[in-house]
């Protein structure tokens, strides 16, 4: 049997060894430093020679310079790069490149729930009118250029991976005589809540 006086000295050795030699609690491990400039602009330039380089990306002649590029530091020692994959005569399409912990950047498709009509989870390779911010993530967005009628989604980078975070359409058959467009509606957080599948098979 364990003796009570041999069981406080071991809890007051390990007491002491999460204290520093002031007393104070030892603090806890610092968070992951941020993804060094250098590094950010390094992934860059290997996103955009990647998206160049593929004839899924091919722009215009003469158009080369709408190739824009983003960097986003996604934390944990992630990050990402927003580039341009394909531009038309109003709206530009982008894809979503990520590098985790330093290493090479990775084509990362955008999981939908629900997309023109068709029901259940899928993914695409490129989103219109993508953009990115702290507050909301990633954004992107579809509309006719003739109503202005549209649908979108937003995502988040968690637990390593890009998830979806809302999505929204528009009853194109709504619009009013004036053209007033109807209020968007949800399709993304569900109720009863649906879960973010492990896998998505790829859009065909």
């Amino acid at each position: 049997m364990t003796h009570p006086v041999l069981n406080a000295v071991a809890v007051c050795v390990l007491l002491t060894a999460c204290q520093q030699p002031d007393g104070k609690a030892a603090p806890a491990a610092a968070t992951e430093a941020p993804v060094a400039a250098a590094q950010l602009e390094a992934l860059k330039t290997q996103v955009v020679t990647l998206v160049t380089a593929d004839e899924d990306c091919s722009l215009p002649e003469g158009m080369e310079s709408q190739r824009t590029a983003q960097t986003i530091d996604l934390g944990g020692g992630d990050a990402a790069v927003l580039v341009v994959c394909s531009t038309g005569m109003a709206d530009q399409w982008s894809r979503v490149y990520v590098s985790q912990g330093g290493a090479g950047p990775v084509h990362t498709p955008l999981p939908l729930y629900r997309y023109q009509g068709a029901e259940g989870w899928q993914t695409w390779e490129s989103m219109s009118n993508m953009s990115w911010s702290p507050a909301e993530g990633f954004a992107g967005s579809t509309r006719l250029q003739a109503t202005g009628c549209g649908e979108g989604a937003t995502w988040r980078w968690r637990n390593g991976r890009l998830e979806l975070a809302t999505q929204w359409h528009m009853d194109c058959d709504a619009i009013g005589a004036d053209g007033e467009l109807p209020d968007p509606i949800q399709d993304f957080p569900t109720t009863p809540p649906t879960e973010q599948p492990a896998v998505i098979q790829p859009q065909v």
